[in-house]
């Protein structure tokens, strides 16, 4: 019976976003599975596509369907069950079925197919005086050269390029010639029999690593019995006491190998004998010579040197893996923490998908909690995904889950380099990893049956996607979940208000820690209003009572974090003559001034500038920079205290792969005395000499145009207070501020989750926000602000009257972004299904999704910011 592939291409056009049929050879018969990349013929094309459905019917004649060239892998991409999470990531957050499936896999391993072409002759290939021949003599049916000329000088142009050219002419080489075009000529060209083409395929940029190593020919490392060894060393040592020790090295190795063997044997334990394998560089520097020593070996066949793939291993920072797979550890529970256990244990012996929320305050153990259902669903022969929001998060959850579990853990997250991703992606597909922990994509990890998800600090918004496809992880994990009949925990001392409104409506399980571990109590929270410190003369960043506690816990040998979430000197460049701020001049946002580079930065595109010395507006000499970040903030704080060893912790400092793990692990070792950071000091760091943390402005976020301002002040509040009295020590936080009253400052001070939560959703369902209803924000952008606006303006006319309420369209709170001016329409509504069809219907039907288009539109369906 003939089968069908239903094969989506990887050629991002949006009119392309649809399945094509091909036809399955007879070679390829049993070979194509749903999640396959393929090699596919595609108009005037060979390109990569994903296989997402096999039939045996295609609604059109065998004949007209063109045929797969090749399988690509050795096995599925992709599982059918990651296929239908796909379709549900496109379905639900509006983006192609390709952008889906390409944010399932690692960066690094696409192929490109291109064509090569050669002019030729009228009988075939030839070379140049072969095709002036088949030209005039009017071969394969051409036209003579002269008319060729005259009736489409553009082919005679193209051909006689290829015919100079001597050898086969890459396609995009051409296309950089003469214009996109040129595709129509040289199928022109080919079908008179003038030219010829055969398809190129480009390898992937990422693939396994290959490493030449030194064994020990098979002959010594099979028998290595001292009387062989001593003849060896005797024959070797008189020519070369440095290839002497490289041989005693390897034969002390090989012989360890032996006896370990013998040992396991002798336990009943059946173990292979493998020759230990060194590159030569690492041989070279264990056994202290010079590699010319090891090629002489080489030489007198006593090594061989043997290609072996060797893995890009993330986790050798962490060192060995200290204790049994599984092993709990000497942690007791608590009676909460039992609890939550428990009802994890349950959904994972039933086999059911079940949602909860692990609701603890900070401190409360859930790191425990988390571990001991891994090992549960471990010991059930399922397997298991753990997701963090912060990459400087990953390597201290990737290590406690490493000592733990060894190396049956994988990590994934967008900091480790394309060989390293690839190699632990490669792990979890193959199977021989039994988890996966990482941030944002890790929701992605090829395992299979997995038990059990866990979302650490799910409120965080970095787990929202900001392209194509614009989906978030928490919601990614939960489908997830249901298609693998998995628990999903997800855990917090913050929730967002999404999540803990769920709770309380029992649409998911709720499980709360409300205690510290150890019964430490929670820090207390001092809050000081800034206003107050000016006006008794106090010009500095620090208040008094700031400064006084600093002052203490230095004097006491403790640590200090200092939270701000604003890098940079200071936040903008002001002339106080005319007022003018530097701003970008592809963003309408001020400059922030970084002091260490003397350079004015914008913190969204990149674009710097040098310090203007006058104003470019009025000349005026008195311009300076105002506002503070974290770089002033640490500055000052050296300054303020003599002697105190000060780090900062922000984008700017963490640019260098590792850079997040080597200034924690310094900081917790006590190298440092204060910690200056922006978000990713705010969670989960968790380092007992912590006694107080200064929150250096809590109005950061609160001023921002965005209905979540507050929910984020509270959270981040929260979250770096909670990063003080973690020892027995105890802790302090102060909060300093110039708006004292605000309901979720005085929350965060009163570590009162579920007051600041009944203000709030009193507050959203008055103004109808998430949670009450569901928003879809449609953003218009382009070089050309009164085009933008147009298409706006149009987009909602075509919308016409839906069930839904629609605002705007209205210019976004960042109106020109990276060159591009952006426009913003709001949907907001009960029914999202119909919002999502109405919103995407409406653009289809205005083409500006057009490629090529002055105008493009993006839509982002449950958005987590309005800015």
């Amino acid at each position: 019976m003939q089968e069908f592939a239903e094969v989506i291409v990887n050629v991002p056009a949006q009119a392309l976003d649809r399945s094509f049929h091909y036809r399955i050879g007879p070679n390829l018969a049993g070979g194509v599975q749903v999640g396959s990349r393929v090699l596919v013929p595609f108009a005037h094309r060979r390109v990569e596509g994903f296989v997402v459905g096999v039939t045996d019917t295609a609604g059109v004649a065998p004949g007209e369907i063109r045929e797969i060239l090749a399988v690509v892998d050795a096995g599925p991409l992709l599982t059918p069950t990651m296929v239908e999470l796909a379709r549900w990531i496109a379905g639900f957050y509006c983006s192609s079925l390709l952008d889906a499936i390409r944010a399932m896999l690692p960066a690094g391993i696409e192929i490109q197919g291109t064509e090569v072409w050669s002019a030729t002759g009228a009988g075939g290939a030839g070379g140049v005086d072969d095709v002036g021949a088949a030209v005039d003599t009017g071969g394969s049916g051409g036209p003579g050269l002269d008319e060729l000329r005259r009736a489409a000088p553009r082919q005679a142009e193209v051909l006689a390029f290829l015919s100079a050219a001597g050898k086969p002419v890459d396609r995009q080489e051409l296309v950089e010639k003469f214009g996109s075009r040129v595709g129509g000529i040289l199928q022109t060209l080919a079908e008179k029999g003038l030219a010829t083409f055969r398809p190129v395929w480009r390898s992937p940029r990422v693939k396994p690593r290959v490493a030449q190593v030194v064994r020990l020919s098979k002959a010594i490392s099979a028998a290595a019995p001292a009387d062989l060894r001593e003849r060896m060393m005797a024959g070797v040592v008189g020519r070369s006491r440095a290839q002497a020790r490289v041989l005693d090295f390897l034969l002390s190795q090989a012989q360890a190998v032996v006896e370990q063997a013998a040992a396991g044997q002798a336990a009943g334990e059946q173990a292979a004998l493998e020759p230990p394998a060194f590159t030569v560089a690492e041989l070279a520097r264990l056994a202290g010579v010079d590699p010319g020593a090891i090629r002489g070996l080489r030489e007198k066949r006593l090594v061989t040197l043997e290609p072996v793939e060797r893995r890009r291993n993330p986790l050798e920072a962490l060192g060995p893996a200290p204790g049994p797979e599984g092993q709990a550890g000497p942690v007791v529970l608590t009676g909460a923490q039992e609890e939550a256990l428990a009802g994890i244990r349950a959904e994972l012996q039933a086999g059911r998908h079940q949602v909860m929320l692990l609701h603890g305050v900070t401190g409360s153990g859930k790191t425990e909690v988390y571990l001991r259902a891994m090992s549960e669903a471990l010991r059930m022969g399922r397997r298991a995904l753990v997701l963090v929001p912060e990459i400087a998060l990953t390597p201290q959850m990737a290590r406690a889950f490493h000592q733990r579990f060894g190396d049956a853990v994988a990590v994934l997250h967008s900091r480790l380099s394309a060989g390293e991703r690839f190699d632990e992606w490669r792990r979890a597909r193959e199977g021989s990893v039994r988890m996966v922990v990482g941030a944002r994509s890790a929701v992605f990890a090829p395992l299979e049956n997995i038990g059990l998800i866990v979302v650490d600090e799910e409120h965080e918004t970095s787990y929202k996607q900001e392209e194509s496809p614009r989906y978030h992880l928490r919601e990614v994990a939960v489908e997830r979940g249901r298609l693998e009949r998995a628990v999903v925990v997800l855990g917090s001392a913050t929730p967002s208000l999404e999540t803990y409104f769920k709770a309380q409506s029992g649409k998911i399980r709720y499980y709360s820690l409300p205690e510290r571990i150890g019964a430490r109590p929670l820090p207390q929270v001092q809050v000081v209003d800034m206003r107050e410190e000016l006006k008794q003369g106090n010009r500095t960043i620090f208040s008094r009572l700031l400064q006084d506690g600093i002052q203490e816990r230095l004097a006491r040998r403790e640590q200090v974090i200092l939270f701000l979430n604003r890098r940079g000197y200071a936040s903008f460049y002001l002339c106080r003559e005319c007022g003018h701020v530097i701003r970008c001049k592809d963003c309408q946002v001020s400059l922030t001034y970084h002091a260490d580079a003397r350079r004015l930065q914008c913190h969204y595109c990149g674009y710097s500038r040098e310090v203007p010395q006058i104003c470019p507006v009025c000349g005026s000499r008195y311009i300076r920079h105002f506002g503070i970040g974290t770089e002033r903030v640490a500055q000052e704080a050296a300054a303020a205290f003599p002697g105190a060893r000060v780090v900062r912790m922000d984008a700017d400092t963490t640019t260098r792969k590792g850079s997040h793990g080597r200034l924690l692990g310094a900081f917790s070792r006590g190298e440092y005395d204060i910690l200056v950071g922006t978000q990713m000091v705010a969670k989960g760091l968790d380092i007992p000499r912590v006694t107080l943390v200064g929150v250096v402005t809590a109005d950061t976020a609160l001023n921002l145009p965005d209905f979540r301002a507050a929910e984020r002040t509270f959270q981040l509040l929260t979250q770096v207070a909670g990063r003080a009295g973690r020892g027995d020590s105890g802790g302090a936080v102060v909060v300093q501020t110039y708006s004292p009253e605000h309901f979720s400052i005085q929350a965060a001070a009163g570590h009162d989750y579920p007051g600041f939560y009944n203000k709030e959703i009193g507050y959203r369902k008055q103004l109808g926000y998430p949670p009450h209803a569901d928003l879809i924000l449609v953003t218009f952008s382009g070089a050309a602000e009164e085009e933008v606006i147009r298409a706006a303006e149009r987009f909602r006319l075509e919308l016409g009257r839906p069930n839904f309420e629609v605002i705007g369209p209205m210019p976004a709170p960042l109106v020109k972004l990276r060159g591009k001016f952006r426009y913003q329409i709001i949907g907001k509504g009960v029914d999202l299904a119909a919002m999502r069809e109405d919103v995407t219907g409406c653009l289809r039907r205005l083409a500006v999704y057009r490629e090529g288009a002055g105008v493009s539109a993006s839509i982002d369906v449950q958005p987590t910011s309005l800015l």
